[in-house]
């Protein structure tokens, strides 16, 4: 222990420089540093123990995914080396679970609460079962989420809507159903937003308006019907949108003619009729569209694809073409 005294430390004290200056910083070393390190090597424990009582509860790591984590007390393993974990280089907290194409199966055990600073975590492409977990919703500081891949089913559960903070929101290719809820209303910063692959049914509900950051919005390989609502065309950030696979019918709108931001524009394998708005020569931004399989719907021209300079994958597979092609 260092013990020092404040009496007369000025320019001609009794210290030297060289000496005043090793006092100080023994001093902060003993006062602050090294209790920060013992704070850091605490909590460090503390992350690997809820990280290890989450991999207890996995009956099967088939690729071997988590054989890095182990109980081991050496200083030397330090969870924030594991495989899938990445942690904040000054803190030391977790913020990123990256356990995809893992085929864990098992239970997610509510001991990832005690990773409450993550931000990132990735679940896809592993054999989970069930509604999603309630305690999901308790991870207040999560920006990204993907649990596609999985065999999630029931409905998509009411505390998702409280995860405010979401910026990327994966569900794909599992066994959600019934309609999409008026919660996910609430996820107005979500950019990413992909329920593929999945049953869900009626209409696109009109609180998606709401989410004005959406860029991407896959919505493909359900049962959705009705007709395109409107708002899709006031959603002004929308690079790719992709409704194939679905059941919507009548005509296409004119209005999407209209989204000149659209890359990536996918309507195939749907029960549209009419025909197929010249206004597709508007998006001049596009790169992929398809348009295959459109029921009844029919293209009486394709001069307005030569306005497409960027376009780069066309599928206008099993449609109605002009018998007469100009140009």
């Amino acid at each position: 222990m260092y013990i020092f005294t404040c009496t007369h430390i000025g320019g001609k004290g009794r210290y030297s420089k060289p000496v005043y200056f090793f006092f100080i910083t023994s001093f902060f070393l003993h006062c602050f540093v090294k209790p920060m390190l013992l704070n850091i090597k605490s909590f460090n424990k503390i992350l690997r123990h809820a990280l290890l009582h989450f991999k207890a509860h996995l009956h099967q790591d088939f690729y071997g995914l988590l054989s890095t984590w182990t109980p081991k007390e050496e200083a030397t393993n330090d969870c924030c080396k594991w495989r899938g974990v990445t942690c904040n280089n000054q803190t030391g907290h977790v913020t990123s679970l990256d356990l995809f194409n893992g085929d864990l199966e098992g239970e997610l055990s509510p001991s990832l609460l005690n990773l409450s600073y993550l931000n990132h975590l990735d679940l896809s492409g592993n054999q989970f079962e069930g509604t999603i977990p309630h305690f999901i919703g308790s991870l207040t500081k999560l920006r990204y989420l993907d649990i596609s891949w999985n065999d999630f089913s029931g409905s998509i559960p009411i505390f998702v809507g409280s995860m405010t903070r979401l910026r990327y929101l994966h569900l794909s290719d599992n066994q959600f159903e019934g309609t999409i809820p008026h919660f996910i209303g609430s996820l107005t910063k979500l950019r990413y937003l992909d329920i593929s692959w999945n049953y869900f049914s009626g209409n696109i509900p009109m609180f998606i308006s709401s989410m004005t950051q959406l860029r991407y919005l896959r919505l493909s390989s359900n049962s959705f019907n009705g007709t395109i609502p409107l708002f899709i065309g006031s959603m002004t950030q929308l690079r790719h949108l992709d409704l194939s696979d679905n059941y919507f019918h009548e005509t296409i709108l004119l209005f999407i003619g209209s989204m000149i931001q659209l890359r990536h524009l996918d309507l195939s394998y749907n029960f549209f009729n009419g025909t197929v708005p010249l206004e597709f020569g508007n998006m001049t931004n596009l790169q992929n569209l398809y348009l295959g399989y459109l029921g009844g719907c029919a293209i009486k021209s394709l001069d307005w694809l030569s306005r497409l300079p960027q376009l780069g994958k066309l599928d206008m597979s099993g449609i109605s073409l002009p018998k007469k092609i100009t140009g």
